[in-house]
């Protein structure tokens, strides 16, 4: 018949039990305490806590759930009385309220025309820019026959007929100010803006000139490191570290078949490790 031993694990500190031949599994705590009962006891006493309802709320809880649809209607308002509230006007506003809702209703159609702008009003206010072929095209905008308003702008497709203001070849955006076009800009080749980096003002001070080298060397350092030889011998195997083809940390877990506590052995002791399992003699 073969020998019915305890099995413990080294946590570090102590020898901790889990499993018991006589008193089957075990639940042991973090501290080392054993729970000397069996898992299945204990599941049923779970079990029963959990399904048993009153264990969960106190008799104050019974009472304010019993006492709930009567607190409820006394606390909330209905749903029809909700509905009431929405659909009468007097609930949302007061009598004076409505009085000058209803004087401005009647009042605002004998309003002198001046007084508020229509439809068409607000929308010349809003002068979208007019799209003409050259020059004189732009210039038969403000002619006697054409009414064209103060602030309107113009883009001119050639405007190379204006020799002020143009040098180069493309649009240009013109402003009437009632008397006169006033140039505001072209779109052309010419208009490209270039600045050397010491006309720049208010740069980031890190990229001043004395601190460029060391930019760029940051730079072309940047995947470079001293120990790269070293670092290129760690390796990823099935998410564990290797270092040259072996892994860094390994030590495989024993098990002790023996009366004796590992690690008390005379004259020399063994070194436990973490994880090491003893089948220890029953007490």
């Amino acid at each position: 018949m073969a020998e019915k031993r305890l099995k413990k694990v080294w946590n570090g500190l102590a020898w901790i039990e889990i499993h018991h031949p006589t008193t089957g599994d075990l639940i042991t705590l973090q501290d080392g305490t054993i729970l000397n009962t069996k898992i299945g006891t204990i599941e049923s006493t779970i079990e029963t806590h959990v399904t048993d309802a009153t264990l969960h709320k106190t008799s104050g809880d019974n009472l304010k759930l019993s006492n709930l649809p009567n607190d409820a209607l006394s606390t909330f308002a209905t749903k029809t009385e909700l509905n009431t509230h929405a659909t009468n006007e007097d609930l949302h506003k007061t009598k004076d309220e409505q009085d000058v809702l209803d004087d401005l209703t009647s009042f605002l159609p004998d309003l002198p025309s001046e007084v508020f702008a229509t439809k068409e009003e607000l929308s010349g206010l809003a002068l979208t820019p007019m799209v003409v072929a050259d020059i004189d095209a732009r210039d038969a905008l403000t002619s006697p026959t054409v009414t064209i308003q103060p602030g309107q702008q113009v883009w001119v497709q050639d405007p190379t007929d204006d020799n002020v203001n143009i040098t180069d070849p493309g649009a240009a955006l013109y402003l009437w100010n009632g008397t006169d076009w006033y140039f505001l800009l072209q779109m052309g080749a010419g208009q490209e803006i270039i600045h050397d980096w010491e006309e720049i003002i208010n740069k980031p001070s890190v990229l001043q000139d004395s601190n460029l080298a060391a930019l760029a060397a940051a730079v072309a350092n940047s995947h470079t490191h001293a120990n790269k030889t070293l670092l290129d011998l760690l390796t990823d195997v099935a998410g564990k570290l290797y270092y040259n083809g072996n892994q860094v940390g390994s030590l495989d877990n024993r098990t002790f078949l023996q009366d004796e506590e590992p690690g008390t052995e005379s004259p020399t002791p063994t070194v436990v490790r973490v994880g090491d399992t003893w089948l220890a003699p029953i007490e």
